[in-house]
């Protein structure tokens, strides 16, 4: 008997995957191809599928994203602290880090900035090996009412 049942804790945008409707051809329209993408597809697909080695039941599945900043911790660990929390435990996990770079569509922040410093996320984000979005390069669509948003989703 397990003490507490299997917990896998999502950080980011799973939560886009997780409430899908069966039948989309794309289960993140609002994403541009590229490794971070298919970085999130893979591991929600590898999470999802019966029989598989890492399958985790949907009632055993957390995703945990944020879209306004009220997980932010204080500066200066913003995110990467919740994110070191979600990877430190055994069992699947997925880590991802968003990279304020879109000054035209929200705002954009890096290692310097009056907004936010992201010098040590963005470091511990390579060294463990977490997927880094990089918001003007991957992502179509930054807020749904921006034209040409779409509302399909995933079947996951």
């Amino acid at each position: 008997m397990r003490a507490a049942p299997l917990v896998t804790r999502f950080a980011a945008v799973l939560g886009l995957l997780c409430t899908a409707t069966v039948h989309a051809a794309d289960p993140l329209p609002s994403w541009n191809d590229g490794p971070s993408k298919q970085s999130i597809v893979r591991f929600v697909e590898k999470v999802a599928t019966k029989g598989s080695a890492t399958f985790v039941p949907a009632a055993e599945r957390i995703a945990t994203f944020d879209n306004d900043g009220t997980l932010w911790g204080e500066q200066p660990l913003y995110v990467q602290a919740f994110l070191q929390w979600t990877a430190a435990e055994a069992g699947p996990r997925f880590c991802l880090y968003v990279h304020h770079t879109d000054a035209a569509r929200e705002w954009a922040y890096d290692r310097e900035g009056s907004i936010g410093r992201l010098d040590k996320g963005l470091d511990e984000a390579k060294a463990k090996g977490w997927t880094v979005v990089d918001m003007r390069q991957d992502w179509k669509v930054i807020y749904p009412a921006q034209a040409g948003a779409s509302q399909a989703t995933s079947k996951y």
